[in-house]
């Protein structure tokens, strides 16, 4: 498609079962460095292209590319490009924010675990505070500091703030764009709400 292309998908297709088509051989190029939207209503297939490129989900048809790397056939290498925030972030309730830092620097090569950290300290989340009692805008901003923390050059954001308040929204999308400035990253953030992107 594109030697500029971060994030590719030609000819993609997913079927679920031997029912619903979620894709129907879809062609795309993601930009690199900037910022991309992707909107559309719910169940229209934006959460299952995401999870191409990550590799939850096998396309049944056509080649998702994250770099340049085939997701099929070279996974492992595909995710050390990625940073991954779900639409429902999965904290562990007992954990506090800098044992979830921790976990992530002994499970992810290379994980910043410092730049995640002051990311957090900027936006006043507390790190010995269990998951449990942060708000949801504070667990979205943890979700975004791992994904950052990957220092992975690509981030996929499966529509996160769908359960923010406004003014949350709004410090998220600041946090997000400041990093891709600030370190040259790709994003592409999926959201069923135009006014998000």
């Amino acid at each position: 498609m594109t030697a500029m292309a971060a994030l590719e998908g030609i000819g993609l297709a997913k079927r679920y079962g031997s029912g619903r088509w979620a894709l129907q051989e879809i062609d795309v190029a993601v930009t690199s460095h900037a910022i991309t939207g992707l909107v559309g209503p719910n169940a229209a297939g934006k959460s299952t292209l995401l999870k191409l490129w990550v590799g939850f989900e096998s396309a049944t048809k056509g080649t998702a590319i994250v770099a340049g790397v085939d997701v099929g056939k070279d996974r492992s290498r595909a995710l050390l490009k990625l940073g991954y925030v779900p639409q429902l972030p999965a904290l562990y309730r007992e954990l506090t924010v800098a044992q979830h830092l921790d976990l992530a620097r002994r499970l992810r090569p290379g994980f910043d675990r410092a730049y995640a950290g002051s990311r957090l300290d900027d936006l006043a989340v507390p790190l010995e505070s269990p998951a449990s009692e942060l708000s949801g805008g504070q667990i979205a901003q943890v979700s975004l500091a791992l994904a950052l923390g990957t220092r992975a050059p690509i981030l996929l954001l499966d529509e996160p703030l769908a359960s923010l308040d406004p003014l949350a929204r709004h410090e998220f999308l600041d946090v997000l764009r400041d990093a891709c400035v600030s370190d040259g990253l790709t994003a592409i953030l999926s959201s069923h709400v135009i006014g998000d992107v």
